[in-house]
């Protein structure tokens, strides 16, 4: 009411946008859908709220295993904001576009994606912490960064620092499942994949639970057999 009160629509659609990308971080991937669907619908909106719920609905489709659906999600949300100029929208967009290119396994396409916004943020001094320390958690995973950035955030100094039990509780500490799933998932401890493998499972992350298996099966361990039904769907 107080925006439209005060001619503060733009204002209030970031702010549904924001949230957008909080569900997701927070796990509550049904919701976070359902709100980008609903922001999607209206046309007169700006590029940042745009941006989030398209990268949002990118993201749950390669978390599900379908790259098709994603790619020309993440290739909108990018168009959106091509023009922009402004690094944190770059950041974000490079942050959406390296995860999925990890999730397929295309770790060149991970730097290519990442490191030239990755590095313009770092020699920039930018403070915006959030997408700085998941672009070089994204790094790092592909192989292609030893050592965290100042300004990341604890977890990601952790989980670097080879101590992913550690990062998963500062994750939790704040709510974020899905990134403390992966801080276990850089685990090389049977007992850590376990639990994240039934993280991903509750999320309904069938690709992410197919790394953990493959995670299992190169420490020796057994993998549970198939996906639980709840999971099959996506495969």
């Amino acid at each position: 009411r107080y925006c439209d009160d005060h001619d503060l629509n733009g204002s209030y659609l970031c702010l549904l946008a924001t949230r957008v990308s909080l569900l997701m971080d927070f796990g509550e991937w049904a919701e976070a859908e359902d709100r980008s669907r609903e922001l999607l619908y209206v046309r007169v909106t700006n590029r940042a709220s745009r941006m989030e719920p398209l990268c949002a609905l990118g993201l749950l489709a390669a978390r599900r295993g379908d790259f098709e659906a994603a790619w020309p999600l993440l290739d909108e949300a990018r168009d959106h904001v091509r023009n922009a100029q402004i690094v944190d929208y770059d950041g974000f967009i490079a942050q959406s576009r390296g995860e999925v290119h990890l999730l397929e396994g295309d770790l060149d396409a991970v730097d290519g994606a990442v490191r030239p916004v990755y590095e313009r943020a770092v020699a920039e001094g930018v403070e915006q912490q959030d997408y700085i320390t998941n672009l070089a958690l994204l790094l790092w995973r592909a192989g292609r960064l030893d050592e965290p950035p100042s300004t990341a955030l604890e977890p990601a100094r952790l989980s670097i620092g080879g101590e992913p039990r550690a990062a998963f509780t500062a994750w939790m500490k704040d709510g974020f499942g899905y990134q403390a799933a992966w801080a276990l998932l850089d685990s090389d401890d049977e007992v850590d994949l376990r639990e994240a493998r039934a993280m991903f499972e509750r999320l309904d992350a069938p690709v992410l639970v197919a790394r953990v298996d493959a995670r299992l099966r190169a420490i020796g361990a057994k993998v549970p057999r198939g996906p639980r039904t709840s999971t099959r769907t996506h495969l």
